[in-house]
Formats: C-alpha cells, structure tokens, sequence
C-alpha cells in the first residue's frame, strides 16, 4: 500500500494527488494537451490554511486560482452589514 506523505504549507510542488485532481477536472481536461502542460509547468503553489483569506472583493485580479484539495468558500458582505457564503 503507497505511503501518503502530508504536504507542508510551504511545499512548491503540487502532490500526486493535486495534480491528478486538477487534471480530471471538467474545464481543464477539456484544454488541449499543450495548454494544460503549460499551465502546469507555469503555475506556482500556493497552500492556504483553514479559514485564511486568499482574495478580496473589488482587488484587481492577479492570479488563476484552482482548489487541488479541500473547498473554497466564497462569502461577501452587503452594504448593509449582511453575510453571503456559497460553498
């Protein structure tokens, strides 16, 4: 049975796991196979903790951003002071 190494936040390389989830995802299997491989070879990892902020509304947007493992949540805050997640 492999062995499952824990990658630490500062890792830079995407696991196995990573890689192969981001590669069977919808929209970037649906690339051509020289798009995805220059995706990849160009991409950085990043590695967040539970509950951190990885972007804010109104920023300019400065990066492509794929979730490889675990879930992103989305929240907003109104005018008004109300809350807005989607998960």
């Amino acid at each position: 049975m492999p062995q499952h190494r824990q990658h630490s936040l500062r890792e830079p390389l995407l696991a196995r796991e990573e890689r192969e989830a981001i590669s069977s995802a919808r929209w970037f299997s649906s690339l051509s196979p020289t798009l995805q491989h220059d995706i990849l070879s160009s991409a950085q990892v990043f590695r967040h903790e539970h509950g951190e902020q990885i972007a804010v509304h109104g920023a300019a947007p400065m990066h492509w951003i794929a979730c490889a493992k675990g879930t992103v949540r989305i929240s907003s805050t109104s005018v008004h002071g109300g809350k807005s997640i989607s998960a």
